[in-house]
């Protein structure tokens, strides 16, 4: 039978205290308090909190003896990159977060990846608890290659169909049954289409381990927190604002993130340095095909940066379908580490927030930095990226 459940603060169920026996409303819900893991249960016709499971304090990561070699794969950091990470490591300012997780494991789910992503999501959500503020939990959908269908079942019974219209539903649909079909691969995404954003993810085990799980968990998390700041209208910014954002914060929630499971450990620990430094090669393979941005001077990125911004519009969202695109994954990134280093991680969030009021994500933009994008491109950006780009070899 699949598993469907929700992670909630306890302050989100009840003002009284949660003690064995008594009544709760939902099955299967699950609630931390006072150090235990308490469990909607049946018990006769009741539903009942049982006698919870008490926490596992988590073992901590030894700290590897430092060595007269420095790694290679950690450059050494500069200003900008300080300046970014310093401001983030004031967030999160609260102390508890009202936001409430559910998962819906399909029937062919793997246990030790299901627990990898609810290590991640939880994270993730905790770092934006200041900016991040919804009533209704955030739905995460997780199943092997075989429950593609019973993923779509779910939506069903969720009432998306009703919600989106026939039309953007067979689209969401279409397009998880489109990439189920890669047996080869697997997939991970956030569709803005479906209320709420949720993250899905399904594929072959191996394929899924063969990839940065923790990475992608984070990533697509932030699109539906990007999905929900912006009161739906996260389609509207422009691509490398959509995709560099979830690029950017991913990386930044790596540093926060619990201790790697056997299942990635092969990967190494993963930080912001570490992804940074993969993913931000000017001539590499994260880079588009046939492209050395060392090369670049200041009008080409200006023609680049338009570019990133998107070349068409269909079912309400900016898309990026060039080759040039695959920057928005690397570059993107770059950007908003700028931003943050320039002007905080809050300024960052108002200008999300400020989609709500247009749907015209420049127009945010200049609203909240005081300053038009092609400007700060000019004046900031591009020489940023050149400087960052060099210092990379």
């Amino acid at each position: 039978m699949a598993l469907a459940i929700a992670l909630i603060p306890v302050t989100a169920v009840s003002a009284q205290k949660i003690t064995p026996g008594s009544t709760c409303k939902t099955m299967n819900q699950k609630v931390v308090y006072q150090n235990k893991t308490y469990t909607c249960t049946k018990s006769g016709k009741k539903l009942i909190w049982n006698k919870g499971v008490v926490l596992k304090k988590p073992t901590p990561t030894p700290t590897p003896t430092p060595t007269s070699t420095p790694n290679k794969a950690t450059p050494t950091m500069s200003a900008g990159v300080k300046a970014a990470l310093d401001n983030l490591a004031q967030f999160p300012k609260s102390k508890e977060t009202p936001q409430a997780l559910i998962y819906y494991f399909g029937p062919n789910a793997e246990k030790d990846i299901s627990d990898q992503i609810i290590k991640n999501a939880e994270v993730t959500m905790k770092f934006f608890v200041d900016f991040y503020q919804d009533s209704k939990p955030y739905p995460i959908f997780y199943g092997s290659e075989k429950d593609v269908d019973w993923i779509i079942a779910e939506w069903k019974k969720l009432g998306y169909a009703d919600a989106i219209g026939s039309k953007k539903f067979e689209d969401s649909v279409s397009n998880l049954s489109r990439r189920a079909a890669q047996t080869n691969n697997f997939m991970i995404g956030s569709d803005n289409r479906l209320p709420q954003t949720p993250m899905i993810l399904a594929g072959l085990r191996s394929a899924i381990l063969n990839s940065n799980l923790q990475m992608n968990i984070d990533h697509h998390v932030v699109h539906g927190i990007q999905g929900r700041i912006t009161g739906g209208n996260d389609g509207r910014l422009g691509t490398w604002a959509r995709e560099g954002g979830a690029v950017f914060y991913g990386w930044a929630v790596l540093d926060k993130s619990p201790a790697v499971d056997e299942i990635y450990r092969k990967f190494g620990r993963s930080d912001y340095a570490s992804e940074r430094r993969s993913q931000s090669n000017p001539v590499g393979p994260w880079t588009a095909p046939k492209i050395n941005l060392l090369n670049f001077n200041e009008s080409q990125w200006l023609d680049t940066l338009k570019v990133l911004e998107g070349n068409g519009i269909y079912d309400d969202r900016i898309y990026c379908d060039l080759e040039l695109c695959q920057l928005n994954y690397t570059t993107g990134p770059l950007l908003y580490e700028r931003l943050v280093g320039e002007y905080g991680h809050q300024k960052v969030m108002d200008w999300w927030y400020e989609m709500r009021t247009t749907t015209d994500w420049k127009v945010a933009f200049e609203k909240v930095f005081k300053l038009n994008v092609n400007d700060w491109y000019k004046q900031s950006a591009i020489p940023y990226l050149m400087k960052e780009y060099q210092a990379w070899k």
